[in-house]
């Protein structure tokens, strides 16, 4: 009969006492405490060594068993993962549709989407919510474009991060599903910009023009990082073409900033992680980071020069220091 991980720990428990005992006795011996008769003292040694040979037996069947148990917890915890994610996506369809967070629109381009499927796909709500709402924003109806360009996406995207020390990432894999939506959007905002170009008989699309990591880096602590990322967002919106473009634009733009500030709070934690994101955005979406000295001080030398003739002070000429939400917030009181 094999013995359970609970009898193997306390037969080790007993035989520690024993070794700690045959010990005790012999080191008295040896300090005159209480002599031992030559043959006590020879059985009290060979009984010493019998004891520790067991124990370590016993402690490699204890490993072996943790081992098992291990495993078996391991099993468990995957076959209740699993379950779980068939409970999630077995329910979706009914989650979707009595959500309340978004419009009767988004739900409509969500279910189409879910029915257009492939049977073997499965896409988070959030995942759905974010590529029906760029659906319906970019007017893109074939949405198998969609999930081919997303699929393509996350899997250059989990590809790349297996390189990445998983410790150093723990915290922040909360992005997982952020950073290949907004690679998504990224890619069909272009696309559809290209179109527009192409149809006006403009030339060719010159590019989105570079960012800078400074920028971000100093958001906190400089008016001319703000002022930078205002320009720099204001030259992308000239490049939309229609409303819907210049909309997407706005929330994307917000996204973005997001994802990078949220990666730079991580320090040189986030480095690697945000490689990968710049990687992805130069490759679905043609847009990258200026890593030029020469650039990056010319650039900077122009926003100080812009930034003088700013008048930082200056309101809305529709400005008013009591907001509705102030003078609603004031009645209540």
């Amino acid at each position: 009969m094999e013995q359970t991980l609970k009898e193997v720990e306390d037969i080790i428990r007993e035989y520690e006492k024993r070794i700690a005992l045959y010990r005790r006795q012999l080191q008295d011996h040896e300090e005159g405490i209480r002599k031992l008769s030559p043959m006590v003292r020879t059985s009290s040694e060979t009984k010493l060594e019998n004891a520790q040979e067991a124990l370590e037996e016993y402690k490699l069947k204890q490993q072996e068993l943790l081992s098992i148990d291990a495993q078996i917890l391991v099993e468990k915890e995957q076959k209740l993962i699993k379950e779980r994610r068939k409970k999630y996506f077995d329910n979706q369809l009914r989650r979707i549709k009595l959500n309340r967070e978004h419009s009767k629109d988004i739900k409509v381009e969500v279910l189409t989407f879910i029915e257009e499927l492939p049977a073997d796909a499965q896409f988070e709500d959030e995942e759905l919510y974010d590529m029906a709402y760029m659906s319906l924003k970019l007017s893109i109806r074939e949405h198998e474009a969609v999930f081919l360009k997303y699929n393509e996406i996350k899997k250059d995207f989990f590809s790349m991060i297996k390189t990445i020390d998983e410790s150093l990432i723990d915290d922040i894999k909360i992005l997982n599903i952020q950073i290949p939506i907004v690679v998504l959007y990224f890619s069909f905002l272009l696309s559809t910009i290209k179109e527009s170009i192409e149809k006006e008989n403009k030339g060719s699309f010159s590019g989105f023009p570079k960012y800078q990591d400074w920028w971000i880096n100093e958001l906190w602590s400089s008016h001319l990082a703000y002022f930078a990322l205002y320009k720099w967002r204001d030259i992308i919106k000239h490049l939309c073409k229609t409303d819907n473009q210049r909309n997407i634009w706005e929330k994307l733009f917000k996204d973005w900033v997001e994802l990078k500030k949220a990666l730079n709070q991580k320090g040189s934690k986030g480095f690697a992680y945000t490689v990968i994101l710049d990687q992805l955005l130069i490759k679905y979406a043609e847009l990258e980071e200026e890593i030029n000295n020469k650039h990056i001080v010319a650039l900077e030398q122009i926003i100080k020069r812009v930034a003088i003739k700013e008048n930082f002070a200056k309101v809305k000429s529709d400005h008013d220091i009591e907001t509705a939400y102030l003078l609603f917030k004031k009645d209540k009181d």
